[in-house]
């Protein structure tokens, strides 16, 4: 296939004795060898270290294997990166057989004038010759001085304190310290999904997980907040304790760029209230916006600025903290305190020499405006292609700093590759391009973490016709991945399986109960999974399916009552949401997932709750991708408010409390099913129901008419609150709107009848339709939580001790339940979804109390004085 060649023009001084000039004048030196003998200061190898690297070429990755990370070794192999570069120049790099890449990552803008630029080069060979001081701690540089000078210079007024340090993450660090010593305030504040560097200081500050597992307990005091949201930011600084608000103009790892106003208003908040704005340009700065520095864009006066990569010229390590210089004496500025923060490597004549150099080259050539120009063009090739490949799915970015978000493709076929290289990888699917990129055209690009993105960082040198040959080389691979099943479908999808078949396995290898019931016909196209069917809500579910014809399969734990699964003809299919094994058989084949099964307790362990709750919804929703199911619904609970106490509560509301870890393990699933949809394009919807009732509800109606029948209910502040009921054949219409309407998707709706019953007036209707007394007897509100606080910790030390199983008489969940208003708005599910209440409530109680004296009906009759609320699935687990 045709290969990018194109060669970027030379950018150097015109003679080494300029060079020379630039670092304070004189002519190039003789420098003196190890061996006495006089030298050129260039191309001397008298001690045979580049010959011997040359004689060794070829033995890179099996060097690296050995000494260095042989895992980076297995994924650069996997990846078809495993290439013998063997030089560099300008946007390229060549390989052992002279083959040309063109480098639109440049080491994450390291190379940002391109590989070994000409004018940097000569400036080092320069300082090399001019035999001047280095690494004396109590010295000071010209070159360090001037290099301050001129960084200073390109940034706002008043940040005029440098310091200089070897990487980036240092100088990250040194703001932390800086701005604790100068406000002598303890927190730090930065962004979600924000990158600042793997040191252990930088990376309590990194909004990404994945970087941090294994390596805590990282720095107390350090919080972050959504990129964007002006609330919480200042919700964090309120309260006068934060030192500094770290943060990137635009994100380095996804290149996100910040909604309008937002880094204004938050450098106004860090005014406000005391707090040190910091803005990290270590990947923003010195031109790779199409600006000097990307804050100035918004206007932005810090009061600190980071630099780094660009800085070094592609060359030396070197990074800088700019500050004030009163926020400088306030952290360091007097005699005692003068040495306390150093870097050993900070002010090296070369660092600073390359620094010098990058600056003027910038300069000199232009390419701060060059770079705009060159980013223009990259975008507007780009939007074309946006226009005609379904799965670049964004364009975003500023000057040379490029984000492709990648989406979804719409054929099912393709569909069902794409999850399961999310399941292997959620940072896998990019590959699908960047393989292809380097391997037939010799572009190199890179994914931008776990994610969909594909960030380019080209050099600022870039040229016109660099950047037509990478968007004719993108377009070639685009069509290629768009026109079926092609070879890289292939070649990413086998590295998916490789990497599925080399994790650890989770669970014992047991041969897999078979499938009982109903028989389902595999060519048909409408397969739903129910999970929680053997309870409550999701027996309805199931039922309502097949008397509309649809095809249905249940999962259902061995030991469970599947009587009336086997009167419905359903597909029984023996499992656990503990066992992604068993999952993965139930989820095949399906269009649809209804997910009702939970462990519903106030009393389980946490670990208990969240085994089912969280982990279990993320092992469904794993088996969902690799089934390419098309809709998942998730039912959640409106304990995840919090039992907010109000009237009309709705989906935007964010709980202050929680009762019990019940309530935390939904709102941990449904943020499960969020992340599920973001990366591996699932459509899903989330249903928060209220208090369901209506037949067969063992655990909330048939718990209060034993209690009712045994002269034992009790009733909390006389019965006043609303009880947020819901009936479950309204539940069930909702469920199917959310699995059949086409703007369901992304949603979350609460479900609820919208009465403003009592709890009062339904045990008194209850209690009527039983031929009983009305409930009378009643507890204040604060004795009961006093008292159910009182026996849930009494029934734990007893469990702890006896090995007690039995729940406590009365809990706090009841006792929020029973004694605070149930009260949430479902306008969202009526305007969005059409949904409306279709049995009424006396209606609904009819149906109930026939079911509560059917002469048949046998209830359990556990001792119990007040219902142990089943907000959603009625089931244990399913």
């Amino acid at each position: 296939m045709a290969r990018c060649s194109c060669q970027p023009p030379k950018l150097g001084f015109e003679s080494r004795r300029q060079a020379s000039q630039f670092l304070q004048g004189g002519t190039s030196r003789k420098v003196a060898t190890l061996g006495g003998q006089a030298q050129s200061g260039h191309g001397s190898d008298a001690l045979g270290v580049i010959a011997d690297a040359r004689a060794r070429a070829g033995e890179e990755l099996a060097l690296a294997a050995r000494h260095l990370d042989p895992s980076l070794v297995d994924v650069l192999r996997i990846l078809g990166f495993d290439r013998e570069y063997t030089s560099a120049r300008g946007s390229h790099l060549y390989d052992a057989d002279g083959r040309a890449y063109l480098d639109f990552h440049t080491g994450e803008g390291f190379a940002s004038l391109g590989h070994n630029h000409p004018g940097v080069r000569e400036v080092l060979e320069a300082a090399l010759a001019e035999d001047l001081v280095d690494g004396v701690q109590l010295h000071y540089s010209t070159l360090a001085g001037m290099l301050a000078e001129e960084l200073s210079a390109r940034l706002p007024r008043g940040l005029d304190a440098v310091f200089f340090a070897s990487t980036g993450a240092e100088a990250v660090d040194s703001a932390m310290k800086f701005a604790r010593a100068a406000t002598r305030r303890p927190r730090l504040v930065s962004c979600d999904s924000g990158f600042h560097g793997v040191t252990l200081g930088p990376l309590s500050l990194v909004g990404d997980d994945f970087f941090k597992e294994g390596f805590g307990p990282l720095l107390p005091g350090c919080a972050r907040v959504p990129f964007g949201d002006l609330d919480r930011l200042e919700a964090e600084l309120r309260g006068k304790d934060v030192a500094a608000f770290i943060v990137e103009p635009i994100q380095g790892r996804l290149v996100s760029t910040p909604p309008a106003g937002y880094l204004e208003a938050a450098q106004a908040l860090c005014r406000r209230y005391g707090t040190l704005f910091v803005v990290d340009e270590i990947q923003t700065g010195l031109g790779r916006t199409g600006r000097w520095f990307a804050l100035e864009e918004w206007g932005l006066d810090p009061d600190f600025v980071l630099v780094g990569k660009a800085l070094s010229g592609g060359a030396m390590p070197v990074a800088a903290m700019v500050t004030r210089r009163a926020i400088h004496d306030r952290a360091v500025g007097t005699l005692e305190r003068c040495y306390v923060h150093q870097s050993t490597f900070g002010r090296n004549r070369l660092s600073m020499a390359a620094g010098l150099a990058t600056l003027r080259i910038i300069e000199r050539d232009g390419l701060v405006g060059h770079a705009s120009r060159m980013g223009a063009l990259l975008r507007d090739g780009l939007t074309e292609l946006q226009g005609r490949y379904e799965m670049v799915k964004t364009v975003r970015g500023r000057g040379l700093m490029i984000g492709i978000e990648l989406g979804a493709p719409s054929s099912r076929a393709a569909r069902m590759s794409w999850r399961l290289i999310h399941l292997a990888s959620e940072g896998l699917f990019p590959q699908l391009v960047v393989i292809p990129l380097h391997r037939d055209h010799g572009v190199i690009t890179m994914a931008a973490g776990k994610n969909d993105v594909i960030k380019l960082l080209p050099p600022l040198t870039l040229s016109e016709d660099e950047a037509r040959c990478f968007l004719a080389a993108l377009d070639a691979v685009l069509a290629d991945v768009h026109g079926g099943e092609s070879r890289n479908w292939a070649v990413v999808r086998d590295i998916a399986t490789a990497t599925l078949r080399r994790r650890p396995a989770r669970e014992a290898p047991a041969e897999p109960a078979p499938f009982r019931g109903g028989r389902i016909d595999p060519s048909c196209d409408d397969l739903c999974l129910v999970t929680g069917a053997t309870g409550f809500i999701g027996g309805h579910i199931a039922q309502r399916l097949v008397a509309e014809g649809r095809h249905v399969r249940c999962l259902a734990r061995p030991d469970s009552d599947t009587s009336l699964l086997e009167r419905l003809g359903v597909e029984i299919a023996p499992g656990d949401l503990t066992s992604p094994r068993s999952l993965a058989r139930a989820a095949a084949g399906c269009r649809h997932v209804v997910h009702c099964g939970a462990l519903v307790s106030d009393w389980a362990t946490a670990d208990e709750i969240r085994r089912v709750n969280v982990e279990g919804t993320r092992n469904l929703l794993d088996a969902s991708a690799v089934a390419a199911v098309e809709r998942f619904v998730h039912f959640s609970t409106t304990d995840v408010y919090g039992y907010p106490g109000g009237r009309a509560v709705d989906e935007g509301h964010a709980a202050t409390r929680f009762a019990n870890w019940y309530a935390r393990s939904k709102l941990e699933a449904e943020a499960e099913v969020r992340r599920a949809e973001r990366a591996q394009g699932l459509d899903a919807v989330v249903l928060r129901p209220a208090t369901v009732y209506g037949p067969r509800s063992t655990e909330v109606v048939g718990a209060i008419a034993r209690a009712i029948r045994g002269r034992r209910m009790l009733l909390v502040g006389g019965g006043g609150a609303v009880a947020g009921l819901c009936y479950v054949d309204n539940l069930v219409d909702a469920a199917l709107l959310a699995l059949d309407h086409e703007s369901a998707p992304g949603g979350t709706f609460n479900v609820s009848d919208g009465l403003d019953v009592t709890w009062r007036q339904f045990t008194d209707d209850l209690a009527r339709g039983l031929g009983c007394p009305p409930v009378r007897r009643s507890l204040p509100y604060p004795l009961a939580s006093g008292l159910g606080f009182s026996l849930e910790h009494g029934y734990r030390l007893l469990r702890r001790t006896t090995g007690l199983t039995a729940p406590p008489l009365l809990s706090r969940q009841a006792v929020d339940v029973l004694g605070r208003d149930q009260s949430f708005s479902a306008r969202r599910a009526r305007e969005v979804l059409g949904w409306a209440p279709r049995v009424g409530y006396a209606a609904g109680l009819d149906a109930t109390l026939a079911w509560l004296n059917d002469e048949h009906h046998v209830v359990p009759t556990p001792a119990l004085s007040s219902p142990q609320p089943c907000r959603s699935g009625g089931s244990r687990l399913p």
